[in-house]
């Protein structure tokens, strides 16, 4: 019989209603284990579109990325914004705040993404999800307009290289150049002053931060930013960890960017 088995002291007879129960908990078993869970729905992009505003939160007091005035707001994370919203179909609504803010304001959806000059960061990749980079930043090599003796840093041998004192550039520089080598490096007391003797004529380059390089080129000119950053940083965009569907709009806006030229002509404006 089925529901006997031989034990020490001879066969045994089980209840049929312990045999019935057995059975039907193995079946629960079985089926939790085969049968897949349902997938979660991901409705932040349809909640985007459904408000019709894209959210961005960001830290209006770094030029050329992001300033205000008189509730106006302009740079080129600015102008990236506007660009990602109009291609995922609704308008930008900007959210100001300090830069120590931002991470908060997005895990507590006062915002829907962060576009502020916002760095990659490993650290944070349990909570947030992060763009491919839109722009590439770190310490970058600057001469004099029109000098194309120096176009990257292994022109720099033999050369006058300013640095500000004490800074990532002057670390960075000291790396790059290392033992044994002919520049001849020469601190000041800001990366403002390394770049205005550029543009004077007293060295013939400096290596400064790209963000401080870059605002220097916009707003006094008279140098050039030339070959690639020292310590590459990325510029990423970030929303939250489980926003997946989101994030592939901004990718896809991006990659769309990217390929008809409209994230150089943004580069080219504000850098």
């Amino acid at each position: 019989m089925r529901n006997t088995f031989q034990g020490r002291f001879g066969y045994v007879t089980l209840p049929k209603r312990l045999i019935l129960s057995a059975a039907v908990v193995f079946a629960l078993v079985l089926f939790v284990t085969l049968v897949p869970a349902p997938k979660r729905i991901d409705p932040s992009l349809t909640l985007v579109k459904e408000a019709g505003v894209l959210r961005v939160a960001l830290d209006a007091s770094y030029p050329p990325f992001e300033v205000e005035q008189d509730g106006v707001f302009s740079g080129f994370d600015v102008d990236l914004a506007r660009e990602i919203a109009g291609s995922v179909g609704v308008r930008v609504e900007f959210v100001n705040m300090g830069f120590d803010s931002l991470y908060d304001a997005l895990l507590t959806r006062r915002a829907d993404a962060v576009i502020s000059a916002f760095q990659y960061a490993p650290e944070m990749t349990r909570d947030m999800a992060f763009s491919a980079s839109y722009l590439t930043g770190g310490q970058v090599t600057v001469v004099a307009r029109g000098n194309t003796a120096i176009r990257d840093p292994s022109d720099l041998n033999g050369k006058r290289v300013a640095v500000e004192r004490g800074s990532a550039a002057e670390s960075a520089a000291k790396k790059l150049l290392g033992k044994g080598s002919d520049v001849r490096l020469q601190g000041f007391p800001t990366g403002q002053e390394a770049l205005d003797a550029v543009a004077a004529g007293q060295v013939d380059a400096t290596i400064v931060d790209f963000v401080e390089a870059a605002e220097f080129v916009r707003s006094k000119g008279g140098v050039q930013i030339v070959g690639r950053p020292l310590d590459p940083e990325p510029y990423v965009i970030a929303v939250r960890v489980r926003d997946q569907a989101l994030l592939r709009a901004i990718e896809t806006a991006l990659g769309q960017m990217r390929h008809d030229g409209r994230l150089d002509e943004l580069r080219r404006r504000w850098f």
